[in-house]
């Protein structure tokens, strides 16, 4: 092979060396700049409330499924027997034929999650094209969600701001600041976006516990304000005494732990009954043992009543353990029915959030 051919060889093995490299770059910078496009679209979505764009970038099974797993076992968690009893009477029927608690459980997380992903898909493909009413019925959506729904408890949700996408790779956040009416306290909900594919996906929230955990605090700040004038009122009708605690056994295989209480109505009308919260006061007022005193108990008049839990039986035990640390204790009138004037006048604290929320709709 002659010099000059040797030369055009490897000139043209060159040129399409730089060509391919030159196309390769031009496809990458292409794929990045449709992905960052892409990216944008999702942000702009939310931004303008465009439910079609969205409904096109969101993995809707992801993101129910995602909501439901968490959010079941956070109440599981948190021991909210209430609020995970709501949750099945939305879906009955759920745990029929599961065999165990954990097939239960299964069963109830996939129900919840088919029923959030009906109405999200009802909130992006229904009403009008105003982008003012597209925003409303997506946070109506978002915070009808089971199990957000019974956490939220019917509270409004505003959209405060859009934030940029935080992140690198193939993972980014998009933070959404949601204003919540009721409580008048920001909430910050992180937008999942996966790359998958050929585009990117809405497919999940990222940092539900904190947020939940959040809104929470939030909700018992409010509870406890909100109870605060009924404590007083119920202080105001009934004394109750320091507990008076002993066990006596029976046999070999059964002891009881017996409390006795004296209560003194301080009112000028007739208490017809009382339920007391007993509890630890480590504890909050949604997990007490809740203990009933009947009446009548005259105006200016006393009533000794008593108790008895037996130490290792089924639903006493843990009770009767309180009980034995009598340093720990707290005692406190939850509701008190008086007799005004032959009407039943109930005067009670509101166990909840959400029965703080059913009370002002």
């Amino acid at each position: 092979m002659s010099l000059s051919v040797k030369r055009l060889v490897i000139g043209v093995a060159a040129g399409g060396l730089v060509l391919g490299l030159a196309g390769f770059a031009l496809y990458t910078q292409a794929s990045l700049n449709s992905s960052e496009r892409a990216l944008r679209e999702i942000e702009t979505s939310f931004r303008d409330h465009d439910g079609t764009r969205l409904a096109y970038y969101l993995n809707t099974d992801a993101v129910t499924q995602q909501v439901s797993d968490q959010g079941v076992d956070w109440l599981s968690a948190q021991h909210d027997e209430g609020s995970l009893a709501a949750l099945l009477a939305e879906v009955p029927g759920a745990e029929q034929g599961a065999t165990d608690s954990a097939a239960r459980v299964l069963a109830l997380k996939s129900a919840l999650a088919e029923k959030g992903g009906k109405g999200i898909a009802m909130a992006l493909s229904s009403g009008t094209a105003d982008s003012a009413d597209i925003a409303v019925r997506l946070l109506a959506a978002f915070a009808g969600m089971p199990p957000l729904d019974v956490i939220f408890a019917g509270d409004h949700l505003e959209l405060s701001e859009v934030g940029a996408a935080k992140g690198t790779g193939t993972d980014r956040v998009i933070p959404l600041v949601l204003h919540d009416r009721e409580l008048n306290i920001p909430i910050t909900i992180g937008v999942g976006v996966h790359h998958q594919g050929s585009r990117w996906q809405v497919s999940g929230i990222d940092g539900l516990e904190h947020t939940l955990a959040t809104l929470d605090n939030a909700q018992q700040e409010h509870l406890i304000v909100a109870n605060r004038p009924i404590e007083t009122r119920l202080q105001d009708l009934v004394a109750i005494g320091t507990p008076d605690i002993a066990k006596t056994a029976h046999g070999r295989y059964r002891t009881d732990v017996r409390m006795r209480l004296r209560i003194d109505n301080k009112g000028s009308e007739t208490v017809r009954g009382i339920d007391l919260a007993l509890s630890a006061r480590s504890a909050d007022d949604e997990h007490a043992q809740v203990l009933h005193v009947d009446g009548p108990i005259p105006a200016g008049q006393a009533v000794m009543a008593e108790w008895s839990f037996d130490e290792r039986g089924r639903g006493t035990s843990r009770t009767a353990s309180m009980l034995l640390h009598p340093d720990d204790l707290m005692l406190r009138a939850r509701r008190i029915v008086v007799d005004s004037a032959g009407v039943a006048d109930t005067v009670r604290l509101f166990k909840s959030y959400r029965a703080l929320r059913r009370r002002n709709l």
